[in-house]
């Protein structure tokens, strides 16, 4: 009996011994991933140049390929006597669309007819060059009077015939015996397409000669750096 009584007074002092079981153990840490090995990202790098260079060449081969072609064209426009205008406005839409190029020769002006498409300087304003159809001509006295239009406007060129006094007589005078350049061949917006390869090529130019100036420079570093002694401790 008073080890009874013993046994409930301590379990009244310290309360009923309650048994758990143990927490579990914490998680594992994630893996880290090992950092690349110098073999690794040279490998990157060296696909990363090959990529940029297979790049490089290929817009150096088609921009070489497009001047290749200019250079042809031009070469044969020239050597038999024509001439290359590339339009700029669209007066003579649709059959001459903004940015064509148009193949001229030269005739006489007493071959002219209706309907000829000419490339003549505008009247006071040389460094304007014009591209307009011949709508109507007359001779008179040993000069053939050319009016104009372009095809998209809608009325007829009026050119001055003096230009210090405005008088206005619509028509181009030319002398019979001189040569006017009319238009033989029509190639749509292949003026951009020249132009944009002229751009492509003079960037390609600056980059690789900034490229090969860079490249002289880094070697002559290196050698410079080589010839130095080692510092001693």
């Amino acid at each position: 009996m008073i080890r009874a009584d013993a046994a409930a007074a301590l379990n009244g002092l310290i309360g009923p011994v309650v048994f758990r079981p143990p927490d579990p153990p914490p998680p594992p840490p994630p893996p880290v991933e090992a950092a690349p090995e110098p073999a690794q990202r040279r490998s990157t790098t060296v696909r990363a140049w090959q990529a940029g260079r297979y790049v490089f060449n290929l817009v150096t081969a088609t921009v070489m390929l497009a001047a290749l072609i200019t250079a042809a064209l031009v070469g044969v426009t020239f050597g038999t006597g024509h001439r290359l205008e590339t339009v700029i406005t669209g007066s003579m839409q649709p059959q001459i669309p903004i940015g064509s190029l148009v193949v001229t020769e030269h005739v006489a002006a007493s071959q002219l007819q209706v309907g000829n498409i000419i490339v003549f300087p505008a009247p006071c304003d040389p460094g304007k060059i014009v591209v307009h159809r011949i709508v109507q001509e007359t001779v008179s006295a040993g000069n053939v009077l050319i009016h104009t239009k372009g095809d998209a406007n809608p009325v007829a060129d009026s050119w001055l015939s003096n230009c210090s006094v405005m008088t206005s007589t619509g028509a181009l005078s030319r002398p019979l015996n001189t040569t006017t350049d009319r238009v033989v061949y029509i190639l749509p917006y292949a003026g951009n397409t020249l132009d944009v390869a002229r751009r492509i090529a003079l960037i390609l130019l600056l980059v690789t000669g900034g490229l090969v100036v860079l490249g002289f420079g880094v070697r002559e570093v290196r050698r410079f750096a080589r010839r130095q002694p080692a510092s001693q401790p």
